[in-house]
C-alpha cells in the first residue's frame, strides 16, 4: 500500500473512532439518566404507597416526554429539508419552463386568416428545422412571406 493510502484509511479509522466514541458517550447518557429513574422507582417501591404508582407514571411521563421532544426536533429538520426541496424544485421548474415559445403581440388587429396563415408557416419552419434533410427553398419562401406580412403592418 502507498503511503497517501495508509493516511486516507488512517484517517477514516480516526473518523469511525469519533463517531463510535459520540455513540458510546450518548449510550452512558442514556444509561446513567435510566439508572437514576431506576434508583427512584425502586426508592418508591419500597415506601409500598399510593406514591409508587406515581414514581412508575412519572417514569413514563418522563420518557414520553424525551420521545415527543425527539419526535418535534426531527419534524423540525423534515420541514426545513421540504422548504429546500421545494425551492429547488421551484428552481428547476422556473430553468424547464423557458421553451422556445413565440409569444404574438398585436399592435393592429389582424384578421384570423393572417393569424392562421402565419401560425401554419411557422409550425411548417419549425417542423422543416427539425428534419435532417430540410427543403430550403420552401423554408425561405415562407420566411419571406412571413417578413411581408410584418413589414405591412
Amino acid at each position: 500500500m502507498t503511503e497517501n493510502s495508509l493516511k486516507n484509511k488512517i484517517k477514516q479509522l480516526k473518523s469511525e473512532l469519533e463517531l463510535k466514541n459520540k455513540e458510546i458517550s450518548n449510550y452512558c447518557d442514556r444509561i446513567e439518566y435510566l439508572e437514576d429513574s431506576i434508583m427512584e422507582i425502586e426508592e418508591s417501591l419500597s415506601k409500598k404507597s399510593s406514591k409508587s404508582t406515581d414514581a412508575l407514571l412519572k417514569f413514563q411521563m418522563k420518557e414520553l416526554e424525551i420521545k415527543y421532544r425527539e419526535l418535534k426536533d426531527n419534524m423540525g429538520f423534515v420541514r426545513k429539508e421540504n422548504a429546500k426541496l421545494k425551492t429547488e424544485i421551484d428552481k428547476i421548474k422556473k430553468t424547464t419552463n423557458n421553451s422556445s415559445s413565440i409569444k404574438i403581440v398585436t399592435r393592429n388587429s389582424l384578421s384570423n386568416e393572417v393569424i392562421t396563415s402565419i401560425a401554419k408557416d411557422l409550425v411548417f419552419i419549425e417542423n422543416e428545422i427539425k428534419k435532417t434533410d430540410m427543403n430550403k427553398e420552401e423554408i425561405g419562401n415562407r420566411l419571406r412571406n412571413l417578413m411581408k406580412i410584418i413589414r405591412n403592418r
